[in-house]
């Protein structure tokens, strides 16, 4: 699986021809054939929410603002914020979560005359959505969305819970619909609870001089770089954002005894980066009590019909807090262990 393919509307008499063949060989992979409805709840004093949950793990998707509002090992707290507006507001709402943008910041301006916050249409809208479990455990919950006027893309993400598995994967795509001046981009955010530590990736080829970019704010104490990994303590900026051009794009944060991890499993091109070439991002900000930890595809100048999609991996795992930070890189690299996604 590529960053790029054609979209449903190239190639319809291909389409039609091999219609059939298709549908003989989803029969075939019988872990993938859907057996049952997941219905949407009511989860503490959320509505309608769809709930993927295992003997590990808990994942809750709200599709009324687009995003994962809960994630969590089973018996534990939330590692993500989440917040909700006292009273309905036409301002931008931080809602916090695990979010998508399908703009890079750079160009919100094209959209909007501020550079922050998120463009209306952009960021908070509602999603449709549907669950189902497949034969093989394997619980999923689809969220698609059309974002017309400038953007002209339509919007698909589906989750997927792992059966006895810490792992969600996310299977992410954009579509162009007409014509549009406004670039694409597959930016997905985790926002993290009162991390501690940060974990990224860096390249040993860097386009900077320390392997990672500040891109906003003042760092207090420099990372603690071990070998191609650096450890940021969430103290050392007290409001900034920090990013990297390392070629394995993955980013974490811990929380006390507990590590989340965000990876994109597709290959990516080595170019085309927003922020200079960052493809790992992180933002703290300490007054909030809380990290965005990201990760980006590159900036895409899609023609109608052309797709961007990727794969991205959300994982939970246990660690113990009193690691060291080299000793903590160490057992994320130990983590990390798999290949790319073909």
């Amino acid at each position: 699986m590529g960053l790029y393919r054609k979209g449903k509307g190239f190639g319809q008499n291909w389409i039609f021809a091999a219609a059939g063949f298709f549908l003989f060989s989803y029969l075939l992979l019988a872990d993938d054939v859907p057996v049952a409805p997941i219905r949407a709840q009511v989860y503490g004093d959320l509505a309608d929410v769809y709930v993927l949950k295992n003997e590990r793990v808990e994942v809750v998707i709200d599709p009324s603002v687009g995003r994962v509002v809960s994630l969590k090992h089973i018996g534990k707290n939330n590692l993500l914020t989440m917040r909700r507006p006292q009273q309905p507001s036409p301002a931008w709402f931080n809602y916090g979560g695990s979010w998508f943008f399908p703009v890079a910041q750079e160009h919100w301006i094209r959209l909007q005359d501020e550079k922050w916050p998120p463009p209306p249409g952009v960021d908070g809208i509602a999603w449709k959505a549907h669950g189902w479990k497949n034969v093989d455990g394997t619980l999923n919950c689809l969220l698609e969305t059309t974002l017309g006027d400038r953007l002209q893309l339509k919007c698909s993400r589906q989750f997927s819970l792992i059966p006895g598995k810490s792992e969600i994967l996310v299977k992410q795509e954009l579509q162009r619909l007409d014509a549009s001046v406004v670039p694409a981009v597959l930016w997905n955010g985790c926002q993290v609870n009162r991390p501690d530590r940060l974990v990224l990736p860096l390249n040993r080829k860097s386009l900077f001089p320390k392997g990672y970019q500040l891109i906003a704010g003042e760092l207090l104490q420099p990372l603690i770089v071990c070998s191609n990994i650096a450890v940021c303590v969430t103290d050392s900026l007290v409001e900034g954002k920090i990013g990297t051009d390392a070629p394995d794009q993955w980013i974490g944060a811990v929380s006390g005894n507990e590590l989340l991890l965000q990876r994109v499993l597709t290959p990516q091109p080595p170019h085309g980066y927003p922020n200079g070439g960052c493809g790992v991002q992180a933002y703290i900000n300490q007054g909030l009590a809380y990290a965005d930890i990201e990760v980006l595809s590159p900036v895409s100048e899609l023609a109608v019909g052309q797709v961007i999609e990727n794969v991205i991996k959300l994982s939970l795992h246990y660690i113990d807090p009193e690691w060291n930070d080299c000793r903590l890189a160490a057992e994320v690299e130990k983590y990390l262990g798999g290949e790319p996604v073909p």
